[in-house]
Formats: C-alpha cells, structure tokens, sequence
C-alpha cells in the first residue's frame, strides 16, 4: 500500500494524527519537500502530511523569508481554505478537505513527504460546481 520505512520506528504524534485535521508539510520553490517533522503515515495506515505549501520567499512585512519548519505552512494553507470555504458555503469541512487533496498534484499518488501535494484551489473551485 504505502512504502516501508527502513528499521527506524517513525510515527506521527497528536494532534498532527487526528482524523479531521489536516496537516501541512513544507516545500521550496521548486516544489521539493524542505524539512518536515513528518515522514510516516498514521497508526491506522493514513497520509501525513495531507498537503504541501510554499514555504521559502515567504513574503513578509520587511521583505522576504524562509520558514524551514512546519509552523508558518498551516496559517498559509487555512487562509486560502477560508477563501474557498467562502465561496462554497454549502460545502462540509469535510468536503473541502477532500477536494483539496483530490485536486493536489499528487492527488492520485500521496506520499509521505508531500502527501497529496501541493492544493489547486481553482481546480477544486471548478470540481466543485
């Protein structure tokens, strides 16, 4: 199903292993994976991180940054969920969150460093009339 990891014992700790959030990995602006605190898939067999966004070049207040952990992707991801959540009300949390990975460019391949990849939120628009 999923690649095996080698004899090192990886898991993914709460609260990134809930089922109803999604989690954020990190990529450059080559769309490669940066640093990532996860690399395995969940106890019951699930994708982590589900989504990769854009963290170098970050632009910021006083010009430009680059984010090599986890923390700044999920701001970044929940802000232009939002603005998809707000053009389709009638849309379940739930169901966004399975257009985004559905619509990602590694929607039909995750893996573990990027997960479903990098969200299309106008493909997900569009999916979603």
């Amino acid at each position: 199903m999923f690649p095996q990891k080698s004899s090192l014992i990886t898991f993914v700790l709460p609260p990134a292993d809930a089922k109803n959030i999604i989690t954020v990995g990190n990529i450059n602006k080559r769309n490669k994976p940066l640093w990532s605190v996860l690399d395995a898939v969940t106890a019951d067999g699930r994708i982590k991180p589900e989504l990769a966004v854009l963290a170098q070049e970050i632009p910021v207040i006083y010009g430009w940054s680059d984010s090599y952990n986890t923390a700044d992707t999920p701001p970044i991801l929940a802000g232009l969920l939002a603005c998809l959540w707000e053009a389709l009300p009638n849309k379940t949390a739930k169901e966004l969150k399975s257009l985004l990975q559905s619509s990602a460019s590694q929607g039909d391949n995750p893996d573990t460093k990027l997960g479903y990849g990098i969200p299309n939120f106008k493909k997900a628009y569009d999916t979603s009339k």
